[in-house]
């Protein structure tokens, strides 16, 4: 199933789609008498015709499904339950783990911070929200395993507080 639709910025007839796959392991294609001369293996997809076609820019990614891409400097992010993967620009091809700070869990969103261009909010499974400030413009995409990339909770808490009132006996 389709797990995020994203449009470039700066060039609206680009389209990033991605997929999940995850019934695969359970119901193998073709046993409900699907037709499979159109199944691939594939979880991110481009298109440069505004949808009309895609092109499979799943490189070498692993075969897991992909939760959300974002644009960031001319490099495609791509999320998924390993965590967070910087391709080379975002034709895909060659994907490589962002960073060692993150922790191996699912990040299922990302977005662009809105203070500081360079900044991505990614939302994971199991251990919150945290935030990847990648160096100044993604340079050396090739090397992304290598850069470092600081990795903190977010919010930060000397920003904000969060007071949990205690539960109530109230039955419905």
């Amino acid at each position: 199933y389709v797990t995020s639709v994203v449009m470039e910025p700066a060039h609206p007839r680009k389209v990033f789609v991605t997929l999940a796959g995850y019934s695969r392991r359970w119901i193998p294609p073709g046993s409900l008498g699907d037709d499979l001369s159109r199944i691939g293996r594939g979880h991110v997809f481009k298109s440069t015709d505004a949808g009309a076609s895609f092109k499979d820019i799943s490189g070498d990614l692993p075969d897991i499904g992909a939760d959300d891409t974002l644009i960031v400097d001319g490099h495609l992010l791509v999320a998924n339950d390993l965590g967070v993967f910087l391709a080379d620009g975002t034709s895909g091809g060659h994907y490589s783990l962002l960073g060692r700070n993150l922790p191996a869990a699912p990040v299922f969103q990302l977005n662009a911070s809105p203070r500081n261009r360079h900044e991505v909010v990614a939302a994971s499974y199991g251990r919150g929200v945290l935030t990847l400030v990648l160096p100044s413009a993604a340079a050396g995409a090739g090397t992304a395993g290598r850069r470092t990339v600081k990795v903190e909770p977010c919010p930060r808490p000397a920003l904000a507080a969060v007071t949990v009132p205690p539960c109530s006996s109230t039955s419905f």
